[in-house]
């Protein structure tokens, strides 16, 4: 059975703990109105990058298992909602950051999320340094 929305964001809170406190407040915002599959993974796409800037590698090294096991194991709004809501955003704003952290995160996601990357690298014209090229950088536990 593949994973739901509701199924995903448990294994996400389950995964990673400290998701807890910003996954809170997006539901406080939204109220009862439902926020859409893609602002719901967007939450998670902002706790990455809340990692990015406090430099939690310990966040950062646990992630890319997540999202492969929801490209994998989730149902097609998961994989959309994880796709457009997180990737795409993490994407977007990692293209503007080029240093050897991003690149060594990016080039640890599995074949399945990377393969998303990839196709909206594509979509979109964009490069994004650590999918759009095969160069080789330190692993993010050497960091």
């Amino acid at each position: 059975m593949l994973l739901s929305r509701d199924h995903a964001i448990e294994y996400l809170l389950h995964r990673h703990p400290s998701f807890f406190k910003k996954w809170t407040k997006h539901l406080d915002f939204w109220g009862e109105e439902k926020s859409g599959i893609t602002n719901e993974f967007g939450v998670f796409a902002e706790f990455i990058l809340d990692a990015f800037d406090t430099q939690n590698i310990k966040v950062l090294s646990s992630v890319p298992e997540s999202l492969e096991h929801l490209i994998i194991y989730g149902d097609e709004s998961v994989v959309y909602g994880v796709t457009l809501g997180c990737l795409e955003s993490l994407t977007n704003v990692l293209l503007t950051r080029n240093s050897i952290m991003v690149r060594a995160f990016l080039e640890t996601l599995g074949p399945y999320t990377k393969q998303e990357c990839e196709r909206l690298d594509r979509t979109w014209g964009t490069q994004t340094p650590g999918i759009a090229d095969n160069t080789s950088c330190q692993n993010i536990d050497d960091m």
